[in-house]
C-alpha cells in the first residue's frame, strides 16, 4: 500500500539492546514504490552489546510496508562501556521467494509532488503488527523511478566526555593564629644547689713598678747681700778737656738742627760705620754710588748699588717688608721712569748648589682659607705688558717660565679674560720663531684618567683652529698616535661626537690625482682582519645610512671584492611621481661570477645570422652559454658555430626575416678572478677567530656582542667640569695707588 506520511520525528530514546530477529512473514503482493521517505539522520547513539543472532526463518511473503516512523534524535552517547566478546555469526536467513506474479499493466505515472520539508522527528511509534500479505496485483507498467527522497544525515553526536575529576577544592585560608595566651605563674624558686668545691689559688699577681716621681726641689733660698763698704778716697780730678763747639748730638734728642749743616757721618774720606753689641750693622761708603751697606759682611757686592742688604746665613733675610696696616699698603715698593726697572733681581750662580734655587720666591702663609694671589701684576698702561720673561741665553736649555703646583686638585695657570671688560683678543698667544715645539702637554701618571687637553667654547665659533701657513708644507697639520694595544674600543687615535648634523668635516682642494678627502688606513697584522673605515648609523628611532658615497664619476667605488648580507638594488625616484615614491631594482643572485651579453638580429635569406662580441671578451670571459629565442614565429633555433677566437658566433635554425633575441652567459676571468681565490668563491670556511660569531646576529637570536663586524660602542670621555673663574674684588679691581707715590 502507499506510504504514510511521516510524522514528526520525535527525541530518540536511548537505544536498548537488539532484540531478537522475528520470523519473517510472507511476501506481499509488491505495491508501486512510493517516494522513500528517509528522516534526517539522527546522531548515532552509542552501540549496545550485540545479541546472539537467531536462526534465519523461512522468508514469507512480503508484507505491504508500513509507514516509517519518524527516526526520533539521537539520545546522547553515554560513556562506551566495554566491548563484549564477539558473538558467533548466525546463518543468514534466506526466505523461499514466492512465485513472481504476473506483470500487471504499468498505470500511468502520477507526476512527482514537491518534496515536502522534513518536519521535526516525532516520537518513534511502536512498530505495528504486519498485516497479512494481500494478492498480488497485475504489475503495471513500469513507470519513470521518481528521486529516491534521501534526508540529510544528521550530524554524528559527540561521544560524551567522561565526566572531569572535580577540581581540588582551593586549599582554605590558614585561619588566624590565635591569641598568646597569658603567660603562667612563675614558679617557685627551686633550692639553692651544694655548693662546689673551692677552685684551687691563682697565681699571685706582680705589677710593674711605677715611673719613679719627679725629684722634689725645694724652693730657692734668697741670695745673701753682704753690707756696702765704705767709699773709697776721690782720686785725683783729670786734665779739663777742649773747650766746646755747641755741635754735638744729644743721646735723647737735639733741636734746631740744619740739613746740610747738622748731620751724623765724617767730613773726610773715610766710611761712616754703625755698630751695636760691638758688631758692624752698617756701613756708608764713600764709592761713586755712595753704598749703604746692611749686613755683617761689610763687603760691597756693587760700587753701583745704593742701598745693599745681604743675608749671610739660612735664617736671614736681606730685605724684609711688611704691609700690616689697612688694605692698599705695600710691604715693598718700587717705581721707575724711562726704561728703569722698578725692581730688578739677579741670580750670580751659574753652577752647583745654587743653580736649584730660585731668585725670587713668594709665599703666601695665610690660612687654609684665602683666596688671596701670591703675585699681582697691573698693566696699568694701555699697551704695557701685565709680565714679561725674557731669556735671552743662547746656551740656557730650561724653561723660561716653570710652574710646578703640588696641590691635590686645581689648575696650574687659570687665565681669565673678562668679558665685561675684555671684548676681544687672546686668552693665550704663542709664538715660535725656531724649530722647536709649540707647545707641549705631557701627563705622566700611568693611573690618570682625566684628558690631556679639554677645551670648550660657549660662543658661536671654531673651538679650535689648527693651520700651517707654509703653502710648500709636507707634514700634517694634526697628528694623533695611539700607543694602547689593548682591545678597548675607547683607545681610539681620535674620537668626535656632535650634537648638530655633522660629526665631522674633511675637505682637500688641491686639484691632483692623488687628493683624498678622508683618508683611514688599518695597518695591523696577524690572524684577524681589521677595518680601515667602518661607519654605522643606529638611531634610537627610524633608520639611518651607514655610509652615503657622493661623486661625479663613482659614488662608491670597492678596489677588491664587494659583499653585502642584504639585497643589492638601485635606488632612484619614482620616474612617475617623483615627489613620493622610490623605486628600486634589484641585483640577481647566483652562486658563479657571471658576465652576460645580449642583444637581437634579424636572420638573413639562409635563416642565419652570425653575432659579433666585444673584442675583449676572450680576456675576460670563459665557460660560455647560450639562449636563443624567436620574435613573431616559432622556429627551431640553434647555435650553429660557437663563439671562436674573433669573438662570433652563428645563430641557426629560422627563416629569412626572424627576429631573434639572444643571450651569452660567460664565467668571469679577469686577472683578479684568476689570482683571487676568494672572489668567486661560494661556501667558505669561517677563520678561527669568526667561528662562534655571525655577519648578522640578530637573525640568530644572538647579541650584538657576536658579530663578527661589531667594534663595540663609541666610548666619549667627557672632560671635568672646571668651576668658571669668577671675579673677585680682591683679586681683580685695581690696586689703589698713593698719588704722592706716583709723582716720585
Amino acid at each position: 500500500g502507499a506510504t504514510g506520511s511521516i510524522g514528526n520525528t520525535g527525541p530518540t530514546g536511548s537505544v536498548g539492546a537488539t532484540g531478537s530477529i522475528g520470523n519473517t512473514g510472507p511476501t506481499g503482493n509488491t505495491g508501486s514504490t512510493g517516494a522513500t521517505g528517509v528522516g534526517a539522520t539522527g546522531p548515532t547513539g552509542s552501540i549496545g552489546n550485540t545479541g546472539p543472532t537467531g536462526a534465519a526463518g523461512a522468508t514469507g511473503s512480503i508484507g505491504n510496508t508500513g509507514p516509517t516512523g519518524s527516526v526520533g534524535a539521537t539520545g546522547s552517547i553515554g560513556n562506551t562501556g566495554p566491548t563484549g566478546n564477539t558473538g558467533a555469526t548466525g546463518a543468514t536467513g534466506v526466505g523461499v521467494t514466492g512465485p513472481t506474479g504476473s506483470i500487471g499493466n504499468t498505470g500511468p505515472t502520477g507526476a512527482a509532488g514537491a518534496t515536502g520539508s522534513i518536519g521535526n522527528t516525532g516520537p518513534t511509534g511502536s512498530v505495528g503488527a504486519t498485516g497479512s500479505i494481500g494478492n498480488t496485483g497485475p504489475t503495471g507498467n513500469t513507470g519513470s523511478t521518481g528521486a529516491t527522497g534521501v534526508g540529510a544525515t544528521g550530524p554524528t553526536g559527540s561521544i560524551g566526555n567522561t565526566g572531569p575529576t572535580g577540581a581540588a577544592g582551593a586549599t582554605g585560608s590558614i585561619g588566624n593564629t590565635g591569641p598568646t595566651g597569658s603567660a603562667g605563674a612563675t614558679g617557685s624558686v627551686g633550692n639553692t644547689g651544694p655548693t662546689g668545691p673551692t677552685g684551687s689559688a691563682g697565681a699571685t699577681g706582680v705589677g710593674t713598678t711605677g715611673p719613679t716621681g719627679p725629684t722634689g726641689t725645694g724652693a730657692t733660698g734668697p741670695t745673701g747681700v753682704g753690707s756696702t763698704g765704705p767709699t773709697g778716697s776721690a782720686g785725683a780730678t783729670g786734665p779739663t778737656g777742649p773747650a766746646g763747639g755747641g755741635t754735638s748730638w744729644e743721646l735723647t734728642g737735639n733741636a734746631s738742627t740744619t740739613p746740610g749743616t747738622n748731620f751724623i757721618g765724617t767730613t773726610d774720606n773715610q766710611e761712616f760705620v754703625v755698630k751695636s753689641n760691638a758688631l758692624e750693622r752698617m756701613r756708608f761708603y764713600n764709592n761713586t754710588a755712595g753704598t749703604v751697606y746692611v749686613g755683617t759682611l761689610a763687603v760691597p757686592q756693587s760700587a753701583s748699588d745704593i742701598l745693599e742688604a745681604v743675608a749671610t746665613s739660612s735664617s736671614q733675610r736681606g730685605v724684609a717688608g711688611y704691609a700690616n696696616g689697612v688694605a692698599n699698603g705695600s710691604g715693598v715698593y718700587g717705581s721707575a721712569t724711562n726704561n728703569n726697572y722698578a725692581a730688578q733681581f739677579i741670580h750670580p750662580s751659574a753652577s752647583g748648589a745654587g743653580v736649584s734655587i730660585p731668585v725670587v720666591r713668594m709665599i703666601n702663609s695665610a690660612t687654609s682659607t684665602s683666596t688671596s694671589p701670591i703675585l699681582k701684576v697691573e698693566p696699568l698702561a694701555p699697551s704695557s705688558r701685565g709680565v714679561f720673561v725674557s731669556s735671552t741665553t743662547t746656551t740656557n736649555t730650561a724653561a723660561a717660565v716653570d710652574i710646578w703646583k703640588l696641590g691635590t686638585s686645581g689648575s696650574g695657570i687659570d687665565l681669565l679674560m673678562d668679558n665685561t671688560v675684555v671684548t676681544a683678543g687672546t686668552g693665550i698667544n704663542l709664538t715660535h720663531r725656531g724649530s722647536g715645539i709649540g707647545q707641549t702637554i705631557a701627563l705622566t701618571s700611568g693611573t690618570s684618567t682625566a684628558n690631556a687637553l679639554a677645551i670648550t667654547h660657549a660662543g658661536n665659533a671654531v673651538v679650535l683652529d689648527a693651520r700651517n701657513s707654509l703653502t710648500t708644507a709636507t707634514g700634517a697639520i694634526a697628528q694623533f698616535v695611539q700607543l694602547s694595544n689593548q682591545s678597548n674600543t675607547a683607545a681610539a687615535a681620535v674620537i668626535g661626537t656632535s650634537s648638530s648634523i655633522r660629526g665631522a668635516t674633511f675637505s682637500a682642494g688641491l686639484a691632483n690625482g692623488g687628493t683624498v678627502g678622508v683618508y683611514s688606513e688599518y695597518t695591523g697584522g696577524g690572524s684577524n682582519d681589521g677595518t680601515g673605515v667602518y661607519g654605522k648609523a643606529s638611531p634610537t628611532s627610524g633608520f639611518g645610512y651607514g655610509v652615503v658615497g657622493e661623486g661625479l664619476r663613482y659614488g662608491l667605488y670597492s678596489f677588491g671584492n664587494t659583499g653585502a648580507s642584504g639585497t643589492k638594488a638601485f635606488v632612484i625616484d619614482h620616474p612617475l611621481d617623483p615627489e613620493n615614491k622610490i623605486l628600486k631594482h634589484y641585483s640577481m643572485e647566483s652562486p658563479e661570477v657571471l658576465n652576460v651579453y645580449r642583444g637581437n638580429v634579424v636572420l638573413d635569406a639562409n635563416g642565419q645570422a652570425t653575432v659579433q662580441l666585444p673584442d675583449y671578451f676572450h680576456a675576460i670571459n670563459k665557460e660560455f652559454s647560450y639562449v636563443l629565442t624567436p620574435i613573431g614565429a616559432q622556429a627551431s633555433l640553434y647555435v650553429k658555430a660557437e663563439i671562436g677566437a674573433d669573438g662570433k658566433f652563428t645563430i641557426a635554425g629560422g627563416t629569412s626575416g626572424l627576429k631573434v633575441s639572444w643571450y651569452v652567459y660567460a664565467d668571469r676571468n679577469d686577472k683578479h678572478i684568476q689570482q683571487d681565490p676568494l672572489s668567486n668563491a661560494v661556501e667558505v670556511q669561517k677563520r678561527p677567530y669568526e667561528v662562534g660569531k655571525y655577519i648578522n646576529p640578530s637573525l640568530y637570536g644572538q647579541p650584538k656582542e657576536k658579530g663578527i663586524f661589531y667594534h663595540g660602542e663609541v666610548e666619549i670621555k667627557e672632560p671635568t667640569p672646571k668651576p668658571e673663574m669668577k671675579r673677585d674684588s680682591k683679586d681683580y679691581e685695581p690696586s689703589v695707588i698713593d698719588g704722592a707715590d706716583e709723582k716720585k
